[in-house]
């Protein structure tokens, strides 16, 4: 797939021209597309939910990056992409570890419904790793008739934890989700401005959604919470998808930004952690002691 894309590009370069291949169904823009003849999508291992996990396990090509190609390539070099292989080579892997280092229902939509999915309902090598449908849920609906009424979106926030990134994010192998609670980021309600007595202080420091707007070049994001009442809309909380890019990134873990460079405006932290405003003093989290200054640590 990857010397396939070179190609395309390198041809569009040399007669100045950009051909855009569009499979049926496929309208992500910037994209140039697998032009052979193929289905799109194989039946799902797991009918009953629809979850469809790899199209071509051995490659580890998912069914989502049929058509998203650019977010295949991102993922692909992401944890997550070898999340099976890594339990299987720890030597320590037991029953319970699986359900995060698989495509099923921890994590997603599906959570909420209490029955096993994907790979807890069938073991099948399409369900490895942690793939697109890990967060999103199931694609089998939008693949068979695409469009946006349909197109299957994560959650941003962490009130639902078990649906979200805390839904294997937290506990006691992975404590991050009570680690964050203990954080000022995990309650931007209870320290917002002008409360916080800072100047420059803004939206784009203090809201979860405003802050990830921006770490996003400005892109307005797409999740479930997006124009929900409460939770994500009024003063939300700075949570994952803020500083990590789940889809990807060149930095460590994930982060949107490095955070070891000294440069105020190119380094995560200190974006919003600046003299731009003043500190405020003490804080509280309406929710916990703060015992906790960093992100989630």
């Amino acid at each position: 797939m990857t010397s396939r894309t070179v190609r395309f590009r390198s041809l569009a370069a040399t007669f100045g021209l950009l051909a855009f291949v569009l499979v049926a169904g496929c309208t992500e823009t910037n994209t140039i597309y697998e032009t052979t003849e193929r289905p799109q999508f194989n039946p799902p291992p797991d009918s009953v939910n629809g979850f469809l996990g790899y199209y071509t396990a051995s490659t580890k090509q998912t069914t989502c990056g049929n058509c998203h190609v650019s977010y295949q390539g991102e993922w692909s070099t992401t944890a997550h992409s070898g999340a099976y292989e890594t339990l299987i080579n720890s030597g320590h892997a037991s029953a319970s570890c699986y359900g995060c280092h698989t495509v099923n229902e921890n994590g997603n939509v599906t959570a909420s419904a209490g029955m096993p999915s994907g790979y807890n309902l069938v073991a099948d090598p399409a369900y490895h790793d942690v793939q697109c449908e890990s967060c999103h849920g199931p694609g089998f609906d939008h693949v068979s008739s695409p469009g946006d009424d349909n197109h299957p979106l994560a959650r941003a926030g962490l009130k639902d934890t078990a649906a979200s990134c805390g839904g294997c994010h937290s506990g006691s192998h992975n404590p991050f989700v009570e680690q964050w609670a203990q954080t000022g980021h995990a309650d931007s309600a209870a320290n917002a401005y002008p409360a916080g007595g800072g100047t420059g202080c803004g939206a784009s420091c203090h809201e979860g959604r405003a802050v990830l707007t921006r770490m996003n070049g400005g892109k307005t994001s797409t999740y479930i919470e997006l124009d929900s009442i409460g939770e994500m809309t009024t003063l939300p909380p700075a949570t994952c998808a803020v500083c990590h890019d789940p889809h990807g990134s060149p930095y460590s873990k994930q982060l949107r930004m490095p955070i070891d460079i000294p440069e105020t405006s190119a380094n995560l932290c200190m974006s919003c952690h600046n003299r731009g405003t003043t500190p405020s003093g003490s804080f509280s989290n309406s929710t916990a002691t703060v015992t906790k200054r960093g992100s989630h640590a």
